[in-house]
């Protein structure tokens, strides 16, 4: 009972906060939850305490985005209008082709968090105190607000956290080594696996990964925490107690996250992580819906802003589909078996892409058939790859002739990705452009959770 009412509590909040962000009226909503109600009746369900829970969650969250929203932009110039500004850059610069993209943080007399957007030229670094001259402008490719920036002057330097920028150093020094022992290529796609870094990809390869549906790959999850935690154990395992690699690993996640900049998915992926090593250690029932759940909340509480994030939308729903849809796809055509390797990987990505598929469609422009091949034919290898990887970027530490004997399996495992990559961005099979006709979303993931609620229902009975 107590888990049903902090996923209630957890998930309405969220709602509320998607409901305000979109301008839906307070009384709109909360007529929705009464009909939800009304629904939970007529299965004969009685969900009316935890609908209760979730509908007190979802005006708290509803006011609370609305409170956030005047509180930060009271913090921000007026748009459109060209003026003086100065920021720390706070992020870690991103460039694609001649652009470069980082966050930064508005100095007083403003205050707040914004994009810097400028050519090439003077590469800005996280902790550059810099000023210049330009208009804030709201941002379709971020939650937050922009400036293009013309020749800006670098005041200062190194104003950032040491630790952030030690982190950072740590960063660069792992892509390096994976510049010294792997192909151009294949180092740029190791360097995308393991640090989600995409600053060395030629926009041939960005357009093969977009077309062959697996730009996801570098996008930072769980993958990332699960070699991060399994290293320490399989390293320390024998020379800690338990507890000391318990608390090694929380304290690594977090460094992890903070290394990479932060984005949404390897957030989730984290504090979902950190969860998931609590519950074992105290011994508790660890409840992945409840994880979501409680990683969704506690991202949105920390910026109500994530929840229109892309990353943070693809990478929870990505998840769910996993979670919910996967079982019921299992149930519903495999009934009594349990696949593995590449049929497993093949039902997951049919699962993630499924949750995902309106979403991608209106977000990248549409989706390929062949996507739930080239993902099938990955997936199953990705988390062995990393560690390949991994064990590459450590061991220059130590030998070169270990990196170099580490980097040969390494780059087997990278040609044979970046084939599939290439081999599947030009042979695609276009589905789902029915899915941008008005309303054709929401039919759509009706149909999904009657799907998913008749798989579960179908076990039970």
């Amino acid at each position: 009972m107590a888990a049903e009412i902090v996923f209630s509590l957890f998930s309405g909040f969220i709602l509320g906060v998607v409901a305000s962000g979109s301008g839906v009226n307070i009384y709109t909503g909360i007529v929705g939850f009464f009909i939800v109600i009304a629904a939970s009746f007529f299965l004969r369900r009685n969900l009316t305490k935890y609908f209760a829970v979730a509908l007190a969650a979802f005006l708290l969250g509803f006011f609370y985005f609305v409170l956030y929203g005047k509180l930060a932009s009271a913090k921000y110039p007026s748009f459109g209008v060209k003026i003086a500004m100065e920021v720390i850059v706070t992020g870690e610069t991103r460039i694609s082709g001649t652009v470069q993209r980082t966050k930064a943080k508005l100095l007083p007399p403003y205050g707040g968090a914004i994009d810097l957007v400028s050519n090439e030229g003077i590469l800005l670094e996280y902790g550059d105190r810099i000023k210049f001259e330009a208009a804030l402008n709201p941002d379709k490719y971020s939650t937050r607000p922009a400036a293009r920036v013309y020749a800006p002057e670098i005041v200062s330097k190194n104003n950032g956290s040491g630790l952030k920028q030690s982190l950072l150093g740590l960063k660069t020094n792992l892509l390096k080594s994976l510049k010294e022992n792997l192909s151009p290529p294949s180092a740029a796609l190791m360097g995308g696996l393991l640090l989600g870094d995409r600053n060395s990809f030629s926009a041939d390869f960005k357009t093969a990964m977009k077309g062959s549906g697996t730009t996801h790959l570098v996008a930072l999850s769980g993958f990332n925490i699960t070699i991060l935690v399994n290293a320490i154990a399989l390293a320390l395992g024998s020379f800690l107690s338990r507890k000391m690699r318990f608390a090694l690993s929380i304290m690594i996640i977090i460094l992890f996250i903070v290394m990479v900049g932060a984005e949404a998915s390897v957030v989730r992926a984290g504090i979902m992580g950190a969860l998931l090593l609590i519950s074992q250690e105290s011994g508790r029932i660890y409840s992945p819906r409840n994880a979501i759940a409680f990683a969704g909340f506690a991202m949105t509480a920390w910026d109500p802003n994530n929840v229109f994030d892309i990353g943070f939308i693809l990478s929870f729903v990505s998840l769910m589909g996993i979670v919910y849809i996967l079982p019921a796809v299992k149930n519903t055509f495999l009934p009594g078996k349990n696949p593995k390797g590449i049929e497993e990987a093949a039902l997951m990505t049919v699962s993630a892409q499924a949750a995902v598929l309106p979403i991608a469609i209106k977000t990248f422009g549409g989706f390929s058939l062949t996507a739930i091949i080239s993902n099938s034919l990955i997936t199953g290898f990705v988390p062995y790859a990393m560690l390949s990887g991994f064990l590459v970027a450590v061991a220059d530490f130590f030998s070169a002739a270990l990196s170099f004997f580490f980097g040969f399996f390494a780059e087997i495992g990278m040609k044979y990705f970046i084939f599939i990559i290439e081999f599947f961005s030009r042979v695609r099979l276009p589905f789902g452009d029915f899915l941008n006709i008005p309303y054709a979303a929401a039919i759509y993931y009706i149909c999904l959770i009657i799907f998913v609620y008749a798989g579960i229902t179908k076990v039970k009975q």
